[in-house]
């Protein structure tokens, strides 16, 4: 008896939500991205950044979310050794309400909604990816980014 009890503890267990696991996804900019807390994306085009969704929150009441943006940075020990200036490091948290946006490292995230334990995030360059970008003369990342464009270019 004591074994079935445990044996159904476990069932039940493995498929609460509390337990799921995180997932880790690799994206290519623009992109819309639903997300539960845990999970992280990997930005493919341009530098290593990630972003993951901390936790739901709010404060007095308003939904939240709470973001980290990071990217790798420094040498490895060997390369150190042999003197290596490599850039550093970055980490930033960021706690958005719905239509709120952070901007790092040259990408722009905005918090599209919250809906039962995930959060919607846009996740875009931080220049009008549709244009040439004016600071680097970088071409456009894609040719249809029609969530992108503004009312002008699509009444």
């Amino acid at each position: 008896m004591f074994r079935i009890v445990l044996f159904f503890l476990a069932l039940i267990s493995a498929f609460s939500p509390a337990t799921a696991r995180a997932e880790e996804r690799a994206v290519s900019i623009p992109a819309m991205e639903t997300m539960k807390p845990g999970d992280y994306v990997t930005i493919t085009n341009g530098s290593a950044l990630a972003v993951r969704l901390v936790g739901l929150k709010g404060e007095a009441g308003e939904p939240a979310a709470a973001i980290n943006i990071s990217a790798p940075g420094g040498c490895s020990p060997e390369a150190a050794a042999q003197g290596c200036l490599g850039p550093p490091g970055y980490s930033q948290d960021f706690v958005l309400a719905p239509g709120e946006k952070a901007s790092a490292i040259g990408i722009d995230i905005t918090l599209d909604h919250l809906d039962g334990g995930h959060a919607t995030l846009k996740i875009a360059p931080a220049y009008d990816e549709t244009q040439e970008n004016p600071d680097t003369g970088q071409e456009p990342l894609c040719d249809s980014c029609d969530f992108m464009k503004s009312k002008e270019q699509h009444p």
